[in-house]
């Protein structure tokens, strides 16, 4: 018996994406927020307690309560930039941006993070970017490493 040689990979022919793959983390701020949430159906709970039932108890816990997950699951769980596009991707969703329509990466300031229409992607507004684009609504990320983010303005001038 001999031993079972493996083919040489060619990547001559082939060309090869940069990938960056950049997981954020969430900030204590929104941890803060998240926290914020879940005051309302808390003090629903406790006066339900505490004066009696309120009409329609449960209904207005879980109304109140709603945002929490909906938030957490909204959150992203990756950005990559893969080949001519940056890709967000969350738990439930993927959205691409064609790196050509987007005109600016720039840093922006927490509370303007925070109030961003566009800022249901930013999981971290002390390390927030605004991800300006041709015609359509900034959206605010909120990556770890920011320099391979900022560098698509340089690859968008190029």
């Amino acid at each position: 018996m001999g031993t079972v040689q493996i083919p040489e990979q060619k990547t001559e022919g082939k060309f090869q994406e940069m990938e960056t793959v950049d997981i954020p983390r969430i900030g204590p701020l929104m941890w803060i927020l998240f926290g914020f949430l879940l005051l309302p159906p808390a003090v629903v709970t406790f006066l339900g307690n505490m004066m009696g039932p309120i009409p329609n108890q449960r209904l207005w816990i879980v109304l109140l309560g709603l945002p929490f997950p909906l938030l957490f699951v909204a959150m992203p769980r990756r950005y990559i930039i893969k080949g001519d596009e940056l890709i967000i991707s969350g738990l439930l969703y993927k959205f691409r941006i064609p790196v050509s329509s987007i005109v600016s990466v720039e840093p922006i300031g927490r509370i303007k993070a925070l109030l961003a229409p566009g800022s249901v992607f930013c999981s971290d507004p002390a390390r927030a970017l605004v991800v300006k684009r041709e015609g359509k609504m900034d959206l605010v990320i909120s990556p770890k490493n920011k320099e391979p983010f900022i560098s698509l303005n340089s690859s968008r001038s190029n």
